[in-house]
């Protein structure tokens, strides 16, 4: 140190004294800058504790299972925990965030501080952070948890007012009935006392009861959304779904009680006016009916008077008369010709009814009986001992079939003749009896080709047997008359049917076989020449873009066959006689035509 007190000393000193004071400062900003970062790592490690807490609290509180019973402590609930779950989200989200910043300045700054004896700072906070984080994430999916719960309370008790609301409505509309039934009971018994002549009042009361049937509509309408709501609380997988099906059930089983109260009180009114009305018209009917009788003492006496006083010309009176019992005689004979029409379609109705009765029963045997068994018997035995078992039960069976056998072959027939006499429900009679021969003819060769796998198994030389076979019984020619059948019918006529069916059956196959060999070499052309003359790279130069002109709307044409002409056909191969319905012939006539104008055009330009 320069002690002389020169210029150059005293600059020297100063330049020290700069150089000590700026090392000095930056010892001060670096221990402020360290003391910083330790006080928000504290503040950061203690609001990270609070936050911790608080969600352990709160996920505490959410785990209870605890729900409101009254709708609205259920929704404040639901608002509270929105809220609640709102604020702490946020809370967490400051508290994130500040960590986020402090580990950022860590490593902006490379200052290295420990947190305790086993952590740095940095190290600190990144944990810190990665646990709020997983805390953070089991708080949100228990709030979701409870959330859920408490909207399906919502819904639950929303479902439960509208129960109530609709079961008032439920008795509100079954007393307004029973009601109004009383009123018209009281009614229908004074007029049985005064008589039928006032049967426009009974009509009066049951316009009234009319009106009342609206209002059961409307209240049908409101239970049928109340038991939507329910289904589809169940179809979300609430989870009270035991509770909400109860209360599907109560509704349908509390609206099943107002429709049988209803149909009930229905069938009164409506009892009591065809009752009166049919008297009225009773009445009117005998009157006309006694009209010829008095019409033939009315001429006795007239003829008496005129010969007594000597009116022998005088005519007037029989000849109106006799014009009176002439239309008489013709609307009578008219009623009798309509009696019989009427009567007619009835005899044809009660015979549809009794044939569909049969066919349905012969199904079932087939579908239940039949198909059961053979579901059943499908192993040949695993010896000869078993197999011989197994065909013994086979001949037993066949031997019960014989008579679904028998009720085939007499349905048949009896739908060919039926058919024949031009039956009201002659194309449902048709479809009947076409799905019995289909279902037996399946049912017998399933049946025969078990039987050949036993005999085979065996050992035993199969022979044609007929005993399944619905044409084969001659026993049945002498059942045949005794069913509502023509005198006439004959073998010859089925055989005849038969042949003529097997014809149809051929052609259909033969259409369909040819229609679909079509669709597949327009698919093979599509494939081979279309595509490759679109993305073939080395085509000739005349032909690149001329494949609309030598292909056409072929595509189109390829479309419509596969997608609708073979698709109808297919839908007509059980019912040849009626294939006629499924050519539309205006698609196919737009595809072709289109086609045949295309080349035409194309003709004409080149």
């Amino acid at each position: 140190m320069d002690s002389t007190g020169s210029v150059a000393a005293v600059e020297s000193a100063l330049e020290r004294l700069n150089k000590q004071r700026e090392t000095l400062e930056q010892l001060w900003a670096s221990r402020k800058l360290r003391l910083d970062l330790c006080l928000r790592l504290r503040l950061f490690e203690r609001d990270a504790l609070e936050v911790s807490s608080q969600l352990e609290l709160c996920s505490r509180e959410l785990e209870t299972n605890q729900l409101a019973s009254e709708m609205s402590e259920a929704e404040d609930a639901l608002c509270t925990h929105n809220e609640q779950f709102s604020r702490i989200q946020d809370s967490v989200f400051q508290v994130l965030l500040q960590g986020q910043e402090l580990a950022q300045l860590f490593e902006s700054s490379g200052v290295s501080l420990m947190a305790d004896s086993q952590y740095s700072a940095q190290t600190r906070v990144q944990v810190l952070l990665e646990f709020l984080n997983e805390r953070e994430m089991d708080f949100a999916d228990l709030a979701e948890m409870r959330r859920m719960r408490l909207e399906q309370n919502v819904q639950l008790l929303q479902l439960r007012g509208s129960l109530y609301l609709h079961y008032n409505e439920f008795r509100a509309t079954a007393k307004e009935t029973r009601d109004r039934a009383k009123l018209l009971i009281q009614l229908a018994d004074t007029i049985v006392e005064k008589g039928h002549t006032h049967a426009s009042t009974i009509r009066h009361w049951g316009s009234a009861v009319d009106k009342g049937y609206k209002d059961f509509t409307k209240t049908h309408t409101s239970g049928v959304q109340v038991k939507h709501r329910a289904e589809a609380l169940i179809n979300a997988n609430h989870q009270e779904a035991p509770r909400v099906r109860e209360i599907a059930d109560e509704v349908t089983q509390r609206w099943q009680q107002l429709v049988t109260c209803a149909e009930e009180r229905h069938k009164l009114v409506t009892a009591s006016l065809n009752f009166y009305k049919t008297a009225e018209q009773y009445a009117y009917f005998l009157s006309k009916s006694v009209s010829p009788s008095l019409a033939e003492t009315f001429l006795k006496y007239t003829a008496r008077s005129l010969q007594y006083y000597g009116y022998a010309g005088e005519v007037g009176a029989e000849t109106r008369v006799k014009g009176i019992l002439d239309r008489l005689l013709s609307q009578e004979n008219r009623v009798l010709e309509c009696w019989s029409h009427r009567k007619k379609r009835l005899d044809q109705c009660q015979q549809f009814v009794l044939f569909e009765r049969s066919a349905q029963q012969a199904i079932e045997w087939i579908h239940e009986t039949g198909e059961q068994y053979l579901a059943t018997h499908t192993v040949l035995g695993a010896n000869q001992e078993e197999t011989e078992r197994l065909l013994a039960e086979h001949n037993e069976f066949r031997a019960t079939a014989k008579e679904t056998r028998d009720r085939a072959k007499l349905l048949i027939q009896l739908a060919d003749t039926i058919v024949e006499k031009g039956h009201t429900h002659a194309s449902t009679i048709r479809h009947w009896g076409s799905a019995v021969d289909k279902g037996y003819k399946d049912f017998t060769v399933r049946m025969d080709k078990y039987r050949s796998q036993l005999e085979h198994r065996l050992g035993i030389k199969s022979e044609a047997d007929t005993s399944l076979d619905r044409n084969s019984d001659p026993s049945l020619d002498m059942k045949v008359p005794a069913l509502p059948l023509p005198l006439n019918h004959s073998k010859e006529t089925n055989e005849e049917k038969r042949k003529s069916a097997r014809k149809k059956e051929f052609i259909m196959a033969e259409l369909l076989q040819t229609e679909r060999t079509y669709v597949k070499d327009l698919d093979t052309c599509i494939k081979v020449f279309l595509q490759e003359s679109r993305s073939h790279p080395n085509l000739p130069p005349g032909l690149v873009g001329k494949h609309d002109i030598i292909f056409g709307n072929i595509e189109e044409i390829r479309d419509f066959h596969r997608d609708i002409f073979l698709k109808e056909l297919e839908k007509y191969e059980n019912m040849p006689e009626d294939l006629g319905h499924c050519f539309v012939t205006w698609i196919l006539t737009s595809a072709i035509a289109f086609f045949v104008l295309q080349i035409q055009f194309i003709i004409q330009e080149h």
